[in-house]
């Protein structure tokens, strides 16, 4: 499984963007979708899809897709 590929599908659906506009280096001032609520439903997408659990702390790291990368990265 790819990661980033993964990650921006996940992405995609959770911001209802299309996945070709998505890049590493976007953050919630990017997307007008980004809020709480849609971070959360990402972060369940991310922990079901993936097999992973966030914690509490990973939530406030999530600054970026790149960053949202990385931390999958890391539980994997």
């Amino acid at each position: 499984m790819d990661v980033r590929s993964t990650v921006y599908d996940i992405v995609a659906k959770a911001f209802a963007v299309p996945v070709e506009a998505i890049r590493d280096d976007m953050t919630p001032a990017d997307i007008d979708s980004w809020d709480s609520l849609a971070q959360l439903s990402l972060v369940l997408e991310l922990e079901q899809t993936f097999g992973v659990a966030f914690e509490p702390e990973d939530a406030f790291r999530i600054i970026t897709i790149e960053s949202i990368i990385d931390i999958v990265e890391e539980k994997l």
